[in-house]
């Protein structure tokens, strides 16, 4: 419920983001494994971000930190993978 009111607050596209959430053990075995921090922060979540390239054998082929990724890049190590 949370994650779908701050979705519906930030005008998130559901054709763009997929919202979701697990126990908290779960939760820090997702960030773990992708070297993400997370820490509460004045009663929200603080985190970093990691996009990743996931091959269809759920193989981890590329992870870019931050944001300072482009799209072309991200299309560029895609097309590499077929």
């Amino acid at each position: 419920t949370v994650l779908t009111d701050y979705a519906a607050f930030h005008h998130a596209d559901p054709k763009v983001w997929i919202f979701g959430t697990g126990d908290e053990k779960e939760i820090d075995s997702l960030t773990s494994a992708f070297s993400v921090y997370r820490q509460t922060e004045g009663g929200t979540i603080s985190h970093g971000l990691a996009t990743a390239l996931i091959n269809r054998n759920g193989i981890i082929k590329r992870i870019w930190r931050g944001n300072a990724w482009t799209p072309a890049e991200a299309a560029a190590a895609i097309e590499a993978e077929k």
